[in-house]
Parts: C-alpha cells; structure tokens; sequence
C-alpha cells in the first residue's frame, strides 16, 4: 500500500495534538522529511497551534470587571425573577370565608389585575433577557 501526502495531510493533525500512536508519528515524520513542501507546512501548522493553544492572560483589573458584571446580573436575574413571580400570582389573590374560595383581585378589581397581568409579561421577558446574558458568561 502507498502513503500519499492526502494520507499524511489527514494524519497531520493528530500528529500535532500528539494523539497519534507511535508508528503513526514515525509513518508522518518519515514522510515529511522526503517532502519539504509538506515539512514547511506541518512548521507552520505547528507554530499556529502553539499560538492557539497559549490562554490569554488578562489584566486583573478586567478579571474583576469581568466578575462584577456577573454578580450584577446574577442580581438583576434574581430580583426579575422574583418581580415576575409576584406580578403573575398577584390577580390570582385568593382567601378562603366560610368554607369558599373568594377571589379578591380578578372578581374586585378586573383592571388592576390586567395591569398586575402586563407587569406579569414585562417582567418575563426581563428576566429571560437577563438570563440570556448570562448564558453568555457561562452561568
């Protein structure tokens, strides 16, 4: 069976993440060194992942910003969350006199329940908004 360079540009991944079993490093180093286009290129590839695989070193100042931001809204998520349960139980108000369930709100007050219903929305849509940007943070 013959090696062709499509063979070793496949294997030359694995290769550099040292993935690769011992007789397919020795198989790609062989054949690299009969191709010094290829040779060239796995350098180059080489350097590439190096550079990508460094982490980035951020300042602590940003470090802290970075943090601060994510305590607000891990704030701002629990207060909404909090607004929005409230708001969507409050025209379901109930008591219980003489044995029957009254409702004070929706029966009473229809308006002000339509209104607690409008808080109700607003504040879910704040808080999955809030909650979306923390998805992005990883939280």
């Amino acid at each position: 069976m013959t090696i062709t360079k499509d063979v070793i540009l496949d294997l030359l991944p694995l290769y550099q993440a040292n993935e690769a079993s011992a007789d397919t490093r020795r198989l790609v180093e062989e054949f690299i060194q009969t191709d010094p286009v290829l040779a060239k290129l796995a350098r180059e590839a080489s350097a590439d992942a190096a550079f990508r695989a460094e982490p980035v070193a951020r300042p602590e100042t940003e470090r802290r910003a970075a943090l601060a931001r994510t305590v607000r809204l891990v704030k701002r998520r629990t207060f909404w969350f909090g607004a929005a349960l409230a708001s969507t139980l409050m025209p379901f108000s109930l008591a219980f006199a003489d044995g029957r369930i009254t409702w004070f709100m929706l029966r009473d007050s229809p308006m002000t329940a339509l209104f607690f219903a409008v808080v109700a929305v607003t504040s879910w849509l704040v808080y999955a908004r809030v909650r979306s940007q923390l998805r992005v943070a990883g939280f």
